[in-house]
């Protein structure tokens, strides 16, 4: 079988493997005996040429956490997140080229449109890989990469999944009293992605940055289970959730794994008072796939790591 390990998302601003904890030097244990694992970089990498683009909370980090994610282990990526864009254009491509430099398989940004959607590929214990990813967050427009059009030129940004709101029957959480429901457009360019890799290779992972949250946050979204069965129905192996900053559940929707939402492997976040303890509580999940993708069995490694306000050291 192909041992694939998931993890929770890393919104890591310093690098933490040059004076490792004993909790990294377990986890980073665990992580080695994986065929593949998967993280996302849930900031803005600074090559001194970005500039802030938010009036509010950034989150920006030096190129040197991206050694702290492959001394983890870490082989593959997610690029597509809502601070990816933190500092413009110069930092998508700083994210871009620092995980290439590291021979990371990743997706979800790029220098247009085009390429931002398309899929990155890989080799993985002489498999061949591929990641889909895709951000659905109420970004400002301009963080959305951009084809050439006449003589406007190509804009470097996140790969996009708009999401509207539909009158009807709602869903707990949303005042406005409607349903979610993500553009199909965005959905099929996906799928299409999606089929395209599953042609190619031999693992598929599609990758969802998510901001359009139910309540309580622990709930997975109606459109978000919608659209990750039909992420397995076109070619996807597994499928992998983050944004909210706590635990969400699992689901196998013919034999293939979903993972909604595995919280924070790394928070380092400006604001710890506004999260409770959960929000540093996470999952390593350590999937055997089969031949076809479908996961043979599934192991569940629970992670407090990435300062905790209550175990910093952790």
């Amino acid at each position: 079988p192909f041992r694939l390990m998931l993890a929770g998302q890393s919104l890591i601003e310093r690098p933490l493997h040059l004076t490792p904890s004993a909790a990294s030097l377990q986890v980073r244990d665990l992580l080695a005996q994986a065929d593949l694992a998967v993280t996302n970089l849930e900031v803005a990498l600074d090559s001194g040429g970005g500039w802030p683009v938010r009036d509010t909370t950034s989150h920006v980090a030096p190129e040197s956490v991206l050694d702290t994610l492959a001394w983890f282990g870490f082989g593959a990526v997610a690029l597509a997140s809502n601070h990816a864009f933190d500092l413009g254009p110069p930092g998508i491509l700083a994210g871009l080229g620092a995980t290439r430099q590291r021979g990371m398989l990743a997706a979800g940004t790029g220098p247009d449109a085009v390429t931002a959607g398309e899929p990155g590929f890989g080799l993985a214990a002489s498999r061949r890989v591929a990641m889909v990813a895709v951000v659905a967050a109420e970004n400002p427009p301009q963080s959305h990469a951009l084809d050439a059009a006449g003589q406007l030129p190509a804009r470097p940004g996140v790969n996009r999944l708009r999401v509207n709101i539909e009158s009807g029957s709602g869903e707990p959480g949303h005042s406005v009293g409607g349903r979610w429901a993500p553009e199909e457009t965005d959905v099929m360019a996906l799928l299409r992605h999606t089929r395209a890799a599953a042609r190619l290779t031999d693992v598929v992972v599609v990758y969802l940055h998510n901001h359009y949250w139910a309540t309580p946050q622990e709930r997975t979204p109606n459109w978000v289970r919608e659209f990750a069965r039909r992420c397995i129905d076109n070619g996807a192996s597994v499928v992998l959730g983050h944004g909210t900053p706590v635990l969400q559940g699992l689901e196998f929707h013919r034999g293939h794994l979903i993972a909604y939402g595995l919280g924070s492997f790394v928070f380092h976040t400006h604001r710890p008072a506004s999260y409770d303890a959960g929000a540093w509580e996470s999952l390593l999940v350590d999937a055997d796939l089969g031949p076809d993708g479908t996961a043979n069995e599934v192991r569940l490694h629970p992670v407090i790591h990435g300062c905790h306000p209550e175990r910093p050291g952790a």
